[in-house]
């Protein structure tokens, strides 16, 4: 795999074995819609592998924003959006479909709470799926996954709910 460097951005190749942290028959770490190893999406685990070896450890690497995660995947400066701002789900639209990656992190100091009737993680970062631009929605996908109840993989904000617990939006060019 191809990362890059966090501060000079110069490619860093890593090699990484096909076999992944498991605990009880789960798959530890990003997984995108379900941990169950047969379903899996796997190349969310694959670069956070990577990015683990490459800074000597998962417990290195816990939490973080896309901020600094963009440029490490892609080698490429990220552009910051403002989360006050009512325009926000047209601005982001207008990223997807310029063949950005977005994401966006939520206001709170620990991931172990959430808001909206236990719909969105606290101090957490989601990454975009779609947005709804004549409803004014943004349609939010958890990178931990949840498998039984997909209640916490997919969550869709309304204008309002996303300027109250939104405080960071970033994207990056793909391609």
């Amino acid at each position: 795999m191809l990362l890059y460097d966090e501060d000079d951005r110069h490619p860093c190749p890593v090699t990484v074995t096909p076999d992944l942290p498991v605990s009880g028959g789960v798959l530890v770490g990003a997984t995108g819609h379900t941990k169950d190893p047969a379903y899996a999406e796997m190349w969310p685990a694959y670069y956070e592998k990577a990015y683990a070896q490459q800074c000597a450890g998962y417990a290195a690497i816990e939490g973080g924003w896309a901020r600094r995660a963009f440029p490490i995947i892609t080698g490429r400066e990220p552009v910051r959006l403002p989360t006050d701002s009512r325009d926000l789900p047209w601005r982001i639209d207008g990223h997807l479909r310029s063949g950005h990656a977005v994401a966006v992190g939520t206001r709170g100091g620990s991931d172990r709470d959430t808001v909206l009737g236990g719909r969105l993680v606290c101090g957490h970062e989601y990454f975009v799926k779609e947005v709804d631009t004549r409803a004014g929605r943004i349609c939010l996908g958890n990178p931990w996954g949840d498998a039984a109840s997909k209640t916490k993989w997919e969550v869709w904000l309304s204008l309002d709910e996303a300027l109250t617990h939104l405080n960071e939006a970033t994207a990056v060019l793909t391609r």
